[in-house]
């Protein structure tokens, strides 16, 4: 397939290294001369060096032939921009990257289909829904998300005890709008309809919201403490930090923000009631001390700096954080 991507930075680099490899025809466009010529010495693409807003830059990247066309510059309107005037040269798909969330906000106008734009995407809010999605599971295997991050299909074993088993699903009332899919049954998987009765021992796909399918785990294992507050440590007040706190806004979660910067920590509370919001480097032993983090059922880093994530995570762990997950922004 021919894909065209706008920006070189670390989002358009790794899509054009991950496509190259996969022998798709990859052509990157790129404004800044050191990253084009790196970008151009380093992995197999055409890379032109030009502004992605520009139609005769698109023209001669052949963004009105392409299958896909990406704009996945730091610049919300330079994608935007870019992305619209790809689709009406006669691009097949079109994806813009949009960090902020005022272009994702369709309560006035929706500026993807006022932009003729096929998806917008937020690198950082979809890093937030998988992290999400690892708290609210932890130790599941299979889970997965639909409507970003507002409905989860995750697989659940019947336990022992559990209330659900041995009722036809006709007789249950599950809460929520709760949905149970698939069940798989001694090696065999069939679609669950009104008269299956479930067993110990059965696999079962359930799907619903989140916050549905955490309330009903006590029917299905009656070991696990549905009403217990789990509480969940985070380092920095990034977009991602953002994104996850509300993804967390259940009263279930106590949540907990550790940001450096002053005046960002003021403008958070005003944004996040609900969590608290802690004014201190999160990279210092002390603090992280101090603020008690090896309490935390949860520690999550989520800083642009990798390093600083990295360390952080091992030292939380070592404070007795019983969970650490992180944020990774470079590639390599």
């Amino acid at each position: 397939m021919k894909i065209v991507i706008v920006g070189a930075g670390e989002v358009g680099t790794h899509l054009s290294e991950t496509l190259s490899v996969a022998d798709h025809d990859v052509t990157v466009i790129e404004r800044d001369e050191t990253l084009a010529q790196t970008l151009s010495e380093t992995v197999d693409v055409r890379v032109v060096r030009g502004n992605g807003s520009s139609a005769g830059i698109l023209l001669k990247a052949g963004a009105n032939k392409c299958d896909f066309f990406l704009a996945m510059t730091s610049s919300d309107e330079t994608n935007l921009v870019s992305a619209s005037l790809a689709k009406a040269l006669g691009a097949g798909k079109t994806f813009a990257r949009a960090h902020d969330s005022t272009y994702r906000d369709n309560s006035l106008i929706n500026h993807q289909r006022h932009f003729g734009i096929d998806h917008l995407v937020n690198p950082e809010a979809l890093a937030a829904v998988e992290l999400a999605k690892r708290i609210r599971n932890p130790g599941r295997v299979a889970v997965e998300d639909f409507g970003r991050g507002q409905i989860e299909v995750k697989s659940i074993e019947i336990q022992p005890g559990a209330k659900i088993a041995n009722t036809p699903l006709k007789e249950l009332r599950l809460p929520g709008n709760i949905r149970i899919g698939l069940v798989n049954r001694e090696g065999k998987t069939f679609v669950a309809n009104a008269n299956t009765t479930l067993s110990v021992g059965d696999q079962v796909t359930v799907f619903g919201h989140p916050d549905s399918l955490f309330e009903t785990k006590p029917l299905f294992d009656p070991a696990s403490k549905g009403s217990a507050k789990i509480s969940v440590t985070i380092l920095s007040g990034s977009e991602i930090a953002i994104s996850l706190a509300r993804l967390l806004s259940n009263p279930r979660f106590k949540i907990r923000i550790i940001e450096k910067d002053l005046k960002l920590c003021q403008t958070l509370a005003e944004r996040l009631p609900s969590v608290t919001m802690i004014h201190g480097d999160g990279t210092s032993l002390r603090v992280l001390e101090e603020e008690e983090v090896g309490s935390s059922d949860f520690f999550v880093a989520c800083r642009k700096d990798d390093e600083d994530n990295i360390m952080t995570c091992l030292q939380a762990f070592k404070l007795g954080a019983k969970h650490t997950l992180l944020a990774i922004n470079r590639a390599d």
